[in-house]
């Protein structure tokens, strides 16, 4: 009988921890994404480089880029983030900033989702994020 409670215990606390890794990794994703599109706008805007920058979003991954699209970036300015776990992504996934102004080309929501549980950011046509 005790062994049954302490499983039944086990289980719930398991489940917990699961949960709480989730939530906890998700939300690290998200400061990830958040701070490095701030961080390219802030290039593009200060015009270093003299040139736009961008972030290219992946499952497992956030690349900064030098450039006005991902493919055709300068690789060797890439500054690239690795997500704690691999999270899934919908909606905008590559992102760059005007130099000078420091105006997105898109505006729109990035979703990012772990285990049924997701963040969205928004995107304005200012480059305002909200989350």
């Amino acid at each position: 009988m005790a062994m049954a409670i302490l499983a039944i215990i086990a289980s719930f606390f398991a489940l917990f921890l699961g949960t709480f890794g989730v939530g906890n990794d998700l939300a690290v994703a998200e400061n990830v994404v958040v701070d490095s599109i701030k961080r390219a706008q802030n290039k593009a805007f200060s015009g270093e480089g003299d040139i736009a920058w961008g972030v290219e979003i992946e499952n497992k991954k956030v690349t900064i880029f030098k450039g006005s699209n991902f493919i055709g970036r300068d690789k060797s300015f890439d500054e690239i983030f690795i997500f704690p776990r691999e999270i899934s992504i919908s909606g905008i996934s590559e992102v760059f900033f005007s130099k000078f102004s420091g105006l997105p080309n898109v505006i729109g929501a990035i979703n990012l989702i772990l285990n049924n549980v997701s963040k969205t950011i928004n995107i304005n046509e200012q480059g305002v994020l909200n989350n």
